[in-house]
């Protein structure tokens, strides 16, 4: 198997990303590809919940809590719906426990100029809430807006707007964009080895990435900037998505080898020509999930 084979079976391996990830997350609160273009409710509900708060560390309770307040609050209002975020925090918290912290250094709920305090002393908020950002002002939904901009291939444009919502980094604006790409297959349609301007900015990198890229490349030790543009570079060389590149390589990694011995292994093993302990391992991994799948239904 060489690079390019490897380069194609993680693009394969995308198909579990969205079939796990992708679909269940979106289709949380939409039924069909238009709603999240229409309802800004909706979209902010699964941005809040699948994206804005997925960095190391962060509890299910905030990304859960946010999208559910933005649901249930009577109109798109930043403070009030802050409030109302902050009382759901800590009306469920365990009973002998200090209150939950919204952490509003890094919460994108939270609105420009809220006041926080470190132990070097009291600051306020200096971006936007998601809200401020994209709320009631204008026609479009934040998952519209970025549909619109990729499709108009202004990747930058989009990627420069989303960071400026407070607490959301490159990485998660990279998440993001990435699958609202591949949710609507914006690059399919014109063909996969399109070279579009600023396309590496739809690859998040984390440390799994990271280190796919130190197995793919002529340079070790590169920046986020760089894997990224290796990513895709090496992607249209070998006729994949990039994006589905990222998922499946992302999904292999931290779902199916999950330790960094296990992953480096099959990472040798594929580029020097032998598929078959890979393809064990996703046979293996599909053959649990479908027999979940299958316990459950024989309860019913």
């Amino acid at each position: 198997m060489s690079e390019r084979d490897l380069f194609e079976f993680f693009a394969d391996v995308g198909r579990l990303y969205r079939a796990r990830y992708l679909f269940p997350t979106w289709g949380r609160y939409v039924t069909n590809k238009d709603e999240p273009l229409q309802d800004k409710r909706k979209a902010l509900a699964i941005f809040l919940w699948g994206y804005a708060y997925e960095r190391q560390g962060a509890a299910r309770d905030y990304a859960y809590a946010a999208a559910e307040t933005i649901l249930r609050a009577p109109d798109l209002t930043t403070d009030p719906i802050w409030r109302e975020y902050i009382k759901k925090l800590a009306r469920f918290q365990e009973p002998g426990t200090e209150e939950p912290r919204a952490n509003v250094k890094a919460n994108p709920l939270a609105p420009k100029n809220t006041k926080y305090v470190t132990k070097k002393g009291e600051y306020k908020t200096t971006q936007d809430s998601v809200i401020e950002r994209f709320g009631p002002e204008g026609k479009e939904t934040i998952i519209g807006y970025a549909k619109t901009q990729i499709e108009q291939r202004r990747i930058k444009d989009a990627f420069q707007r989303i960071i400026g919502v407070n607490g959301v980094g490159e990485k998660i604006a990279s998440f993001f964009l990435r699958d609202v790409a591949s949710y609507y297959g914006l690059f399919e349609e014109v063909g996969q080895c399109e070279n579009v301007l600023n396309r590496e900015l739809l690859q998040p990198v984390d440390i799994w990435i990271g280190r796919i890229s130190e197995r793919t490349g002529d340079v070790k030790h590169k920046t986020d900037s760089e894997i990224r543009r290796n990513i895709v570079t090496k992607s249209l060389e070998y006729g994949v998505l990039p994006e589905s590149f990222n998922q499946g390589a992302w999904y292999f990694a931290s779902r199916i080898a999950r330790s960094k011995i296990r992953f480096y292994e099959t990472l040798d093993s594929l580029k020097s020509g032998n598929n078959k302990q890979a393809k064990r391992m996703v046979d293996e991994h599909v053959e649990v999930l479908s027999a979940v799948f299958e316990t459950w239904l024989r309860d019913e």
